[in-house]
């Protein structure tokens, strides 16, 4: 059996049938966090960038020149390639793990993933630091190889597994 019913234009019988903008309102505050939070600082250093100390593209120009500067561009860059290709190469096999055990392996395995958010960032460096010295943990066990301050340190140091499943980034 049908029920019809009478809507007079303009009115809504409640509010899980109104349509309209309002609910688009709510998006304001996200949106003018998002604009105050992000796109205003960044506007600030583009814009510093072509303005401070002259007017131009000299920042650039000196970056692209200088071999210090452009030597630590792509070393910055290749280590942050580096350690996103280890990311995923870890992640996926973890985050597949986590998909096909049981409730209670996955809780663990949840757990886990969890822990280094619960340490401050400048704990876990530390702790890198001790490790990775001279005669740290990963010296000893590699025969005397200090890590700390190479290519392989920084790789080490910067990869946080649990931001990389939790996240999907490095």
């Amino acid at each position: 059996m049908a029920v019809l019913t009478t809507v007079t234009p303009g009115v809504a019988r409640d509010a899980g049938t109104r349509r309209g903008g309002r609910p688009l309102l709510l998006l304001l505050p996200a949106i003018a966090v998002l604009l105050i939070m992000f796109v205003l600082p960044v506007g600030i250093i583009v814009w510093r960038s072509v303005t401070d100390p002259l007017t131009g593209f000299g920042n650039y120009t000196w970056i692209f020149s200088s071999d210090t500067a452009t030597g630590s561009l792509v070393r910055t860059f290749g280590i942050a390639a580096l350690v996103t290709g280890v990311t995923l190469v870890l992640a996926y096999p973890y985050a597949y793990l986590m998909l096909v055990s049981g409730p209670r392996a996955r809780a663990a395995l949840t757990l886990i993933a969890l822990m280094p958010f619960w340490t401050s960032l400048m704990v876990r460096t530390f702790a890198w630091m001790i490790l990775l010295q001279d005669n740290g943990i990963v010296a000893t066990l590699t025969g005397g190889q200090s890590f700390l301050g190479t290519t392989t340190g920084v790789v080490i140091g910067t990869y946080q597994p649990a931001g990389a499943i939790v996240t999907g980034s490095f």
